[in-house]
């Protein structure tokens, strides 16, 4: 019965979301920048979104110069939070659009070509949000609401198979689980969460998807606030946001590694006001996050490698927000395909 379900669905949606027109004489993104090759992808309110929506943009770092809007990513609605797969090559995001024949939130964005597709499975959950990809793109979790306003758990779908995956031992009644993230293959999953396995507020906790199983993360977690995690391909490396007055400012950006169980040194990453939705790249070595040191809402990236900040000449708005940033390998848009117009509003 489920699988005539989506059959039929998935005939009649037809993945009708690809194919909006370009303006070919809009120009490509400037060049000239010495950054290395990966692309940052966040939202900003920044003209022409409609007012207090987002819209997705990509920066390439290698590059420099403007962000440009993701081709056929956008809308007149809201679109964000997303996040990468491991390669760069596929995206999936939050849109508050009205789709034609569907009513899915979560999409998943092919790169390279800008083609959108529906997801079924995980649409049909009430209001997923936030979602992830693992590294290879086999999943793609998300929270959901299942009560009141803060009763949220987290599910999975296998995307080749458009099956939901059973996370028994992962949710937790009159909880919040959210904001979920997986590693490469998907096999661990980081949500944050005020069940009664956190210390009095929101922890961080680390997931066996495969065993159905919580593991440990001596010393990252505090009696404060810790939101926002994402994790490293190989599963070493945790970022995350903490409210921990011993930090630096009002809410900091931390990267913890499971391996020495201990916090990484970021010197220059932290001010005395807030840096929150950090994300880690599949390979380790870059951070990015959002800061209110410069003005409030500012796409910061941070090579952990070295230990400092890396430029981003020209992606920061003055005036409008710039946030919920994710980086990924540079994986190829054809200049044809690297436009300014937003793509044509989709029928109601």
């Amino acid at each position: 019965m489920a699988l005539g379900l989506r059959t039929l669905a998935a005939a009649a949606l037809l993945v009708l979301l690809a194919g909006c027109a370009n303006d070919p004489d809009d120009p490509p993104p400037p060049t000239g920048g010495s950054g290395p090759d990966i692309r940052i992808a966040f939202a900003s309110d920044r003209p022409p979104a409609t007012q207090g929506q987002h819209d997705i943009y990509f920066y390439d770092v290698a590059n420099g110069g403007a962000p440009y809007l993701a081709p056929n990513a956008n809308s007149a609605a809201n679109e964000s939070p997303m996040a990468f797969s491991a390669d760069g090559s596929r995206m999936a995001l939050m849109t508050f659009r009205s789709l034609i024949g569907s009513v899915a939130s979560l999409l998943l964005y092919d790169v390279p070509t800008g083609r959108l597709e529906v997801p079924l499975a995980i649409n049909t959950l009430v209001g997923p949000n936030n979602p992830a990809l693992s590294g290879d793109g086999r999943l793609l979790a998300s929270h959901y609401q299942v009560g009141g306003p803060f009763d949220l758990f987290v599910a999975a779908e296998d995307v080749a198979a458009d099956t939901l995956l059973s996370l028994n031992g992962l949710n937790e009644p009159f909880a919040a689980t959210f904001d979920p993230y997986l590693n490469g293959d998907g096999s661990l999953m980081v949500v944050a969460s005020n069940s009664t396995r956190s210390m009095g507020a929101f922890d961080i906790l680390l997931y066996s998807v495969a065993a159905d199983s919580f593991l440990a993360l001596p010393g990252l977690n505090s009696v404060h606030q810790e939101l926002s995690p994402s994790i490293s391909a190989d599963g070493r490396y945790v970022a995350y946001q903490s409210g921990d007055p011993a930090g630096v400012g009002i809410v900091d950006v931390y990267v913890y590694d499971r391996q020495t169980e201990t916090k990484l040194d970021l010197p220059g990453a932290n001010s005395v006001l807030s840096e929150y939705q950090p994300t880690i790249s599949a390979d380790g070595r870059w951070l990015v996050y959002t800061t209110d040191s410069e003005g409030g809402g500012d796409v910061v990236l941070y090579d952990l490698q070295e230990r400092k900040r890396v430029p981003l000449p020209g992606l920061n708005d003055p005036i409008y927000r710039d946030e919920f940033p994710v980086v990924a390998p540079a994986a190829g848009i054809s200049l044809a395909r690297r436009v300014t117009s937003r793509a044509a509003p989709l029928a109601p």
